[in-house]
């Protein structure tokens, strides 16, 4: 009884032992192949959820045999059963020589209840043959043609836009000024109603009433007012008392209102500093109102009348001027001959931009298997056209051919044309001046004036030698005033 109850023990241990490892089988496709062929070996396991798989050796397939492992899988989870996970892993192997051969027996190692275990799958036998040989001859077959890839003309797109870079360059050398180190630019010496603008705006940022320093805030403010007087008029403002400072005033003829103001800041800004007097928050904000109508209204005469006459020459260059002022323009019109060889030039690098798009066109109708309305192509060379001369002309007033000859397009101002005068300009030009067998070109002949063709008239521009800078003049320098200036 006690042998019997001991072997039941015995088996008992060792059946659980076998349920706690792991399990599985290895499958291939099929057991024959042709030599060179690749074929897919299929490991399926049963492990328990605690186990941890190894890496696979398959070191051991190519020393042993004539199998070379080609390609891994990971281990997919296939589902579980009970306390176990069904496992899957894929093997692309190759077979290098024919004739009887055996797959080895491939190890899979695992770390399972803190010891480590290898389980082996069973070896295949597969039987690897070699191809049959066809001995009977074949027709020839025609020779294939390959179908027309866009990857065929990316030489010839390379060529032609390492041609337009060239031209490019070559442009932009010559157009180019050179380099020319400039003296360190002179400081510059503040006039004395610049500076202390400049100062009372300062101050005003640092909002210093605001947050409670009033009386540092009109100590500011009468230094930067009596240093503007010091400045303006040499008076020691600096050192001398509000009423002496008010008395060299009236000496002067000063005006009795902007003194009678100037006066009221200072003295009330003596008693914030030395009676510790509390105005109201309105007078601390007029304070800086009158120091800077002060500054505005002291200043030298000819400045004022400077700034008056840049106010006016703005006006007159916008077309709002006052009757004393007339724009004049130095204009150098441009004559014939560099306008015939500019359109020439013009002419010649459109052909060239439309030999590009056709080439294009044909590159993407032969890639895409499509083929364009011929309406879309003409289209197209229209636009290319149009966008050369409108956008240049645009941009810088100059196309290629302008650029060279040293002529630019402006309006009858001598600005920088719109957008919307180059428009209307380019498709008057295509429409109208070239297509009525060139007539509109020879209404620069009879236009002695300002030597406009026709699309030039439609447009309102001028072409001119080089871009002008536009004056301001006096028509009648004996009507100046202050106020008809401003």
């Amino acid at each position: 009884m006690l042998r019997f109850g001991c072997f039941f023990i015995l088996f008992f241990l060792v059946k659980m032992a076998g349920v706690a490892q792991v399990s599985g089988k290895a499958v291939v496709d099929s057991t024959h192949m042709l030599i060179g062929d690749q074929m897919r070996l299929r490991i399926e396991l049963s492990a328990p959820k605690d186990a941890v798989l190894e890496p696979l050796n398959l070191a051991v397939v190519a020393a042993d045999s004539v199998f070379e492992i080609l390609a891994e899988s990971k281990w997919d989870t296939l589902g579980t059963s009970g306390d176990k996970l069904r496992l899957q892993k894929n093997l692309l192997f190759i077979a290098w020589d024919s004739g009887y051969h055996r797959l080895p027996a491939i190890p899979i190692g695992y770390k399972l209840g803190g010891r480590t275990d290898t389980f082996f799958t069973r070896d295949i036998p597969i039987q690897v043959d070699l191809p049959k040989v066809d001995t009977a001859l074949a027709d020839i077959k025609p020779i294939l043609t390959e179908p027309v890839k866009l990857q065929d003309f990316i030489w010839y797109i390379v060529g032609l836009a390492l041609l337009a870079l060239a031209i490019v360059l070559v442009l932009v050398l010559r157009t180019r000024k050179k380099n020319v180190v400039l003296p360190p630019p002179p400081v510059v010496q503040l006039l004395p109603h610049e500076l202390a603008l400049q100062q009372l705006d300062a101050l005003a940022q640092q909002q210093m009433w605001q947050s409670g320093a009033v009386k540092g805030y009109h100590s500011a403010l009468t230094h930067i007012v009596r240093g503007y007087l010091e400045n303006r008029y040499g008076i020691q403002a600096l050192e001398q008392t509000t009423d002496e400072i008010l008395e060299q005033l009236r000496k002067r003829d000063f005006d009795l209102a902007l003194a009678q103001k100037l006066g009221d800041v200072l003295q009330t800004a003596d008693l914030v500093k030395f009676a510790k007097a509390q105005p109201t928050a309105e007078f601390h904000e007029q304070a800086m109102v009158y120091a800077r109508a002060f500054i505005l209204e002291t200043k030298p005469a000819e400045i004022q009348l400077h700034e008056a006459l840049n106010t006016a020459t703005t006006r007159a260059n916008n077309g709002d001027s006052p009757e004393i002022f007339k724009v004049q323009t130095p204009f150098e019109l441009a004559g014939f001959w560099p306008r015939f060889f500019a359109r020439l030039i013009d002419l010649l690098t459109i052909f060239i931009l439309i030999i590009l798009s056709a080439t294009a066109i044909g590159i993407l109708s032969v890639a895409l298997d499509i083929d364009l309305p011929k309406i879309w192509v003409y289209l197209t060379y229209a636009v290319v056209a149009w966008a050369y001369s409108a956008l240049l002309e645009y941009r810088n007033g100059k196309t290629l051919g302008k650029l060279i000859c040293n002529i630019e397009v402006v309006d009858v101002q001598g600005n920088q044309i719109s957008f919307g005068k180059s428009c209307i300009r380019t498709l008057s030009k295509f429409l109208l001046s070239e297509t009525l067998l060139w007539i509109g070109f020879l209404l620069f002949f009879f236009d002695k004036n300002h030597r406009q063709t026709l699309h030039d008239k439609i447009a309102g521009t001028l072409v001119i030698k080089r871009q002008p800078k536009q004056l301001a003049v006096f028509q009648n320098p004996s009507a100046i005033t202050k106020e008809n200036v401003q």
